[in-house]
């Protein structure tokens, strides 16, 4: 399991970044139908390995199928051929009839063709590595495009926005410095996996079928939050204070602002 770093503060600075996830926030469930990804996660580490909500989280959204991948592969690393195989074919027999189905119906496993045939067009956009930025930004902690952009950020929000993704990526740095000393490495090792295939298989759907959002690589949430978490291990009681609070000072006015600005929006309040 993992051992939290140092003090109670590394845990949570790591539910802030899931608490301030404001998917959270706009769905009433409070489980947005991209989510599971990440959630599905949590709940294999919690339950030492037992896959029951895994296996079926593909129903639910394939953009879970990374983290099926990251766990089987895990599986491997640590010599559990076994469960590894069976985890594969648990999945396939709970969740492998519906892309049988799609590819019946529609000609393909996913169904888009069917959304194509509707007369569905997605707008071009220019890919580079600002469009990529953006979009990971805008999902992790800014999500404005969810709400259609109907509320556009000033200066002052983007800057908490920049400081807060800083913080994340100084927390990566203390991660990769520190956490061999700090995690129990097989789970590291989990979450390192699932985030990098979750990513890597957005990139390659943006790069290669069509642009989609960040949010359909939310099984790297955990490692992002992880890493949020790290930036508690620093060894100067100033830098440790100073980073923590800066980064949570700039969530809660991002929060309060989106908050704020789609209360006016009484379109988004009564769907």
């Amino acid at each position: 399991m993992i051992t939290p770093p140092r003090s109670l503060l590394a845990v949570l600075m790591a539910a802030a970044l899931v608490a301030g996830i404001l998917f959270v926030l706009m769905v009433p469930a409070g489980l947005p139908y991209d989510e599971p990804s990440h959630w599905s996660v949590v709940q294999y580490i919690a339950h030492h390995g037992r896959p029951p909500v895994l296996v079926a989280a593909i129903l639910t959204k394939v953009s879970t199928l990374p983290v099926l991948i990251g766990v089987c592969l895990w599986l491997l690393f640590r010599r559990q051929w076994g469960k590894s195989v069976c985890t594969a074919i648990a999945a396939i027999v709970v969740s492998g009839w519906w892309f049988v189905r799609n590819l019946h119906h529609y000609g393909d496993l996913t169904g888009q063709s069917a959304v194509a045939r509707t007369g569905v067009a997605f707008p071009h956009v220019e890919l580079g590595a600002g469009f990529l930025v953006k979009s990971v930004l805008t999902y992790l902690i800014l999500p404005t495009e969810y709400v259609r952009n109907i509320i556009a950020a000033p200066a002052a929000i983007d800057l908490c926005t920049l400081i807060f993704a800083a913080g994340i990526a100084m927390g990566s740095a203390l991660l990769v410095l520190r956490g061999r000393h700090e995690l129990d490495t097989p789970i590291f090792i989990l979450l390192v996996l699932v985030g990098v295939i979750s990513v890597v298989a957005w990139l390659a759907q943006v790069l290669i079928v069509q642009p989609v959002a960040f949010r359909t690589a939310y099984g790297v949430l955990p490692l992002v939050a992880l890493c949020l978490g790290f930036l508690t291990t620093f060894r100067s009681p100033i830098m440790r204070r100073t980073a923590t609070a800066t980064v949570l000072l700039c969530e809660i006015v991002i929060i309060v602002w989106f908050l704020a600005g789609i209360g006016g929006q009484p379109a988004m309040l009564n769907p």
